[in-house]
């Protein structure tokens, strides 16, 4: 009898190991996972889409989404470095953000929104320009 009860605790803790109760993820994912998206023009949202520029002076918007979060992502920018891009907003809150990229010069980076959760979405930039003259 020890050890059905030692067996059925085990169980119990597995079951509820990986639950904090602060997460919520309506939002699915394409590729069959919930949590965090990113969305750029029409194109499906996922946990990592490509932006590219061919010109200096572009922008280009994109969206991200967690249903239910409602505090302010975590955003990591790799993309202010040279600059390659500028982003804005800085910040902005879930459940929905939209955030501008403004192309600034060739090169590549990413910018990483993350919800405290372990939910994360990167945006992977390159910015390809060329330069010269026709005779």
């Amino acid at each position: 009898m020890k050890t059905s009860f030692g067996m059925l605790a085990f169980v119990a803790v597995l079951a509820f190991a990986g639950c904090t109760g602060n997460e919520t993820t309506t939002v699915v994912t394409p590729n069959g996972g919930a949590g965090l998206t990113v969305q750029s023009g029409g194109g499906a949202p996922g946990s990592a889409i490509n932006v590219n520029f061919t010109t200096a002076g572009s922008q280009q918007t994109f969206v991200a989404v967690e249903g239910g979060f409602t505090q302010a992502f975590t955003i990591a920018n790799t993309c202010s470095t040279g600059p390659v891009a500028n982003l804005s907003p800085a910040t902005a809150n879930g459940p929905s953000a939209q955030f501008t990229l403004a192309s600034a010069s060739a090169g590549k980076c990413s910018v990483t929104i993350s919800d405290g959760f372990g939910h994360a979405a990167v945006v992977n930039v390159t910015v390809t320009t060329t330069s010269g003259s026709v005779q």
